[in-house]
């Protein structure tokens, strides 16, 4: 075992990544937490900083190679886990960059442009059926919650990983979305 304390140094630090959005932001991380979610960011090219498992409760590889893997003890995993029953896997991720510049849209583009959104289950539904649906980009207008919060990659299913998605104030994105 590698981290078999709970007070180690980066226990808390994702302890403090997965509680609080101004941490995030700071560090320029999010955090990955299953089996299928972890898998799905790997296959949309998403390279991780790091890869914490926990053998106890999850012995089977998911063929990750990393040179920063970081094997933990069953109680180790569950206090650095936001999921009730976790299944041993979760990876430290950068926080992806895109800008309204870096969309590359179809010739009729379908954009969705979700304002306000308070809920993380909200916001990652609205990603899964806008994933589903071909959709060309989300612009998230003015969010109330943090695109990255841990609740909305679960929710998203790993959408948030494959669809062009924008945080901007609703101010710019009008003027983005009348300027095409």
């Amino acid at each position: 075992m590698d981290i078999a304390s709970l007070q180690n140094p980066k226990v808390k630090h994702i302890v403090k990544l997965r509680e609080d959005k101004r941490q995030r932001q700071r560090d320029g991380l999010m955090l990955v937490e299953g089996r299928d979610e972890l898998s799905l960011a790997l296959r949309c090219g998403l390279i991780p900083q790091a890869v914490f498992t926990a053998p106890e409760l999850d012995p089977v590889p998911i063929g990750v190679s990393h040179p920063q893997a970081v094997t933990v003890t069953r109680a180790v995993f569950e206090k650095i886990s936001y999921r009730d029953n976790p299944d041993g896997w979760l990876g430290l991720f950068p926080i992806p960059k895109t800008s309204l510049a870096d969309l590359k849209l179809s010739p009729s583009p379908l954009i969705i442009v979700a304002e306000s959104v308070e809920k993380p289950g909200n916001l990652g539904a609205i990603l899964r059926t806008a994933d589903a649906a071909g959709v060309d980009a989300l612009l998230v207008c003015d969010p109330r919650v943090d695109l990255w919060n841990p609740n909305v990659i679960r929710a998203s299913r790993g959408a948030v990983f494959s669809l062009p998605t924008v945080e901007v104030d609703s101010e710019s994105a009008l003027a983005w979305l009348k300027s095409k």
